[in-house]
């Protein structure tokens, strides 16, 4: 095995995390459903099917409030959050907070056009 292998195995993958979340529910009861699933993380269906095929990417904003419905810890969310390099209202809002001033939409901070 070299780095790179160990890199990919050791990175926290929150989609495989959802799949195997499915896969336990299906274990307890064999007739959960994908559309059952969808409706605790309160999503479509359609769009949960496509994520878990990887047919498409967790959508912004999602990833923290369906961790929270599965009950996730706070670290780990964090971690899933961080692999996932997605930019979701929350880490969108703390990047625009910690930006010097605002600089990438032209503006300075605490200025708004009236």
């Amino acid at each position: 095995m070299n780095i790179t292998d160990a890199a990919d195995v050791a990175t926290p993958d929150f989609r495989a995390r959802l799949r195997d979340e499915l896969a336990r529910r299906r274990q307890v009861n064999r007739r959960y459903s994908v559309r059952a699933f969808a409706d605790l993380l309160a999503v479509d269906h359609s769009t949960l099917s496509q994520v878990l095929r990887d047919i498409r990417p967790v959508p912004a904003g999602c990833l923290r409030p369906w961790a929270a419905r599965l009950r996730l810890g706070k670290e780990e969310i964090e971690l899933y959050a961080a692999a996932e390099g997605s930019d979701d209202f929350e880490t969108l809002g703390r990047r625009v907070r910690s930006s010097s001033c605002g600089r990438s939409c032209g503006r300075q901070r605490g200025v708004f056009p009236v």
